[in-house]
Formats: C-alpha cells, structure tokens, sequence
C-alpha cells in the first residue's frame, strides 16, 4: 500500500508506510497474512516476514504475499541502510505484479523505491507503461502526478491530477493530493474544496479531516480579524500570513 499515501502527494517514505500499513483487502485473504501485518505493526519485522513467507508458501500465487513481504524488506532495508534488503523488495514488488499486473500498491511501493534510490528515469517508466496498459484507471495518472511533484514539477503534476479527476471525478486520492497542491500554490479555498470533496468519499481520512478543520479555522480567523478592503484596493502586505503554508 503512500506513501502523494499513496498523490496521496507525498514523500517515498511517506508513501512506504501507507503501502505497508494499508495494503487493501489482499491483507484478510488468509490469515497469515492479516498476522504477518499485526507482527510488523508490533515492531517484530523478522517474524511479520516469516509470515508472509508461509502466506507464498501457502499459495504461490498469491500476489498480496508477495507485495507484504516486499513492502516490509523496503522498510527494512530503508531503515538498516541494507542494500541487499532493498534488492529484495525491487524483485518481490516485480513478482507480485507478475502475478497481479492490477496491484495498485505494488506499482505505487515499487516506484516510491526506484525514486528513493536514485531510479528516476526507471521510475517514470514503470508508471508510464502501467498509464498506457490501463488508460481508464486513474491510479497510474495519480502516482505519475507524485513522481512530478518529487521532481520539482508542480505545474505537471496538477494537470495530471485533473487528468485523474476527469477519469473518476469522486477518487479521494486524487481530491486529497490536488488539495495538496492547491493548499502549496495559496489556494485556500480550492483546496478546502478539494479535501471537502476526498473526504466525502472516504470518510475514514483522519488526516484530511485535519486538514479542513484547520483551513476552515483559518478561514473565520481571516474574515474576523482582516479589515475591510475596497473595491481595486490591494490586501495588506502580510495579511494572509496567518494561513497554513
């Protein structure tokens, strides 16, 4: 299961532990898998993986098993700074959309990795070649708007968010990371539209519940406290500087 988080924009650490936290229904398909997952939330990374082990051992083509154990060998090896550990979760990610070219968050998990070692270019492509192979699926369109964003391209990576929300105008990825974006560029108000909108349709967003109260917040503190200003006439300088950033 990012981090955008998976845009969910975020950092590829960010996105690591949202692809290893909620990795989706695949988790209750058997219940080693569901264990290895309570293991490794407890901090017993070396048993969580065994786990996940016997979930292959178990069914070889189980894509989930594979994806679990990658996502932990990533976090494993991003915090031991283990390069073979890392190694080991390219070629897991890889052999869980083997098995299952529609795995979201193996594709998300194996591209937040290529971008943290360095893999730019392979990670673009990865996401660019899942984009072509699933034209209606707004998924690819939102991971390659991250990719954007982690390389600098603002402008990029908002089009292709809107991209993204002509596909499924009610995806709550795409909302929360234009609303990202939107709240980045000063655009209060569109992207309190934004996080409204994702949290609507996945109410189960804590952070992005955070994120309306503290925009409205900011909101009534600006329209109480902002003196009035006449029609042509400039805001005073610093008069938003109350507003998330």
């Amino acid at each position: 299961m990012a981090p955008l988080s998976h845009l969910t924009v975020a950092s590829p650490a960010g996105i690591l532990l949202l692809v290893v936290l909620f990795s989706g229904c695949g988790l209750s398909a058997t219940g080693t898998n569901m264990q290895g997952k309570q293991l490794f939330d407890q901090g017993q990374y070396a048993q969580a993986i065994e786990m996940f082990q016997r979930s292959i051992n178990a069914d070889p083509r189980n894509a989930d098993g594979y994806y679990n154990m990658a996502a932990a060998y990533y976090y494993l090896g991003k915090q031991q700074k283990n390069v073979a550990w890392s190694q080991q979760a390219d070629q897991l990610y890889r052999q869980a959309l083997s098995l299952d070219p529609d795995h979201v968050d193996a594709y998300r998990g194996l591209s937040a990795l290529l971008m943290d070692e360095g893999r730019t270019q392979e990670a673009f492509q990865l996401v660019q070649n899942w984009r072509v192979q699933q034209p209606d699926n707004p998924e690819p369109v939102i991971e390659l708007a991250r990719l954007y964003r982690e390389s600098g391209d603002s402008a990029a990576a908002t089009q292709l968010l809107a991209d993204a929300l002509h596909i499924d105008g009610n995806n709550a990825r795409a909302l929360k990371a234009m609303g990202m974006m939107r709240e980045e560029s000063g655009e209060y108000d569109l992207a309190l539209q934004n996080y409204t909108r994702s949290y609507e349709a996945n109410n189960s967003q804590t952070d992005v519940a955070q994120k309306i109260a503290s925009l409205q917040g900011a909101t009534r503190t600006a329209q109480n406290t902002t003196p009035p200003v006449q029609t042509g006439q400039a805001l005073p300088p610093g008069s938003n500087q109350f507003l998330p950033r």
